[in-house]
């Protein structure tokens, strides 16, 4: 004959249960959070791992890791920069002809419309009238432009001060491997390394 469970093993299970839903819960709240946080950690981790081959390499060549890393990343910024400068007229050249064929397209586009309204039979021209355009641009730009500009502001330089945190965090990881890989592999049991 099977037991049944006593009243507080149930209860205590049921209790458990509750607690571990509610401590992921939080959990998943925190990383949601933090997710700038988590998403600059990855980043890092992911380039330094790019990086660390050819820094590798370099250094059974007899090159430091300080001086390997500062070349891959110099090699790495120049292929950048000759990659942009070849793309750069490519954009260019494109842009101009958008910008040539801009009015062409907006007739095609309205006469697409102008059919659809006339096959449907509903107005759907109405609410793209240029009076409400330029009244809803104006009052967007009117008294809050110095909040935009400063919104936009905040943005780039929050953008700018991750990027340096992850390239930092990036080259002291392709530096100095070591001290990450010891605290990783000691999540592990011993023998099971």
């Amino acid at each position: 004959m099977q037991e049944q469970p006593t009243e507080p093993l149930r209860a205590r299970t049921i209790y458990l249960g509750i607690g571990l839903a509610f401590a992921l819960a939080v959990f998943s709240y925190f990383v949601y959070e933090i997710r700038t946080i988590v998403l600059v950690l990855l980043l890092t981790l992911l380039f330094s791992i790019i990086i660390s081959g050819p820094v590798d390499y370099l250094a059974r060549r007899g090159l430091p890791r300080g001086l390997g890393t500062l070349a891959v990343l110099v090699a790495l910024i120049g292929g950048l920069w000759l990659g942009g400068v070849g793309v750069a007229p490519v954009v260019e050249n494109q842009a101009r002809q958008l910008a040539q064929d801009f009015p062409s397209l907006l007739d095609q586009g309205e006469s697409l419309v102008n059919r659809l309204q006339n096959v449907f039979g509903v107005d759907l021209l109405g609410q793209l009238q240029p009076e409400r355009i330029s009244q809803a641009a104006s009052s967007v730009f009117s008294g809050d432009t110095f909040n935009v500009v400063a919104d936009i502001g905040g943005s780039i330089a929050n953008a700018l001060s991750l990027a340096l945190v992850a390239l930092i965090g990036t080259i002291y990881l392709v530096i100095r491997p070591v001290p990450l890989v010891n605290g990783f592999v000691s999540f592990f049991p011993a023998h099971q390394r």
